[in-house]
């Protein structure tokens, strides 16, 4: 099932604390998509 359009914003969110034990395996993530991928304007990172 797909919610919105081609133009909906989408929000990509890395849950994590780099600080605690988690690891911040979702902050990391981030990071990596952040620095090796472009993202179309309505895609927030």
């Amino acid at each position: 099932m797909i919610f919105g359009d081609e133009n909906s914003p989408i929000a990509v969110l890395g849950v994590g604390n780099i600080l605690l034990s988690d690891e911040g395996f979702g902050v990391r993530v981030v990071q990596h998509l952040v620095k090796w991928y472009d993202f179309t304007p309505q895609i927030r990172v």
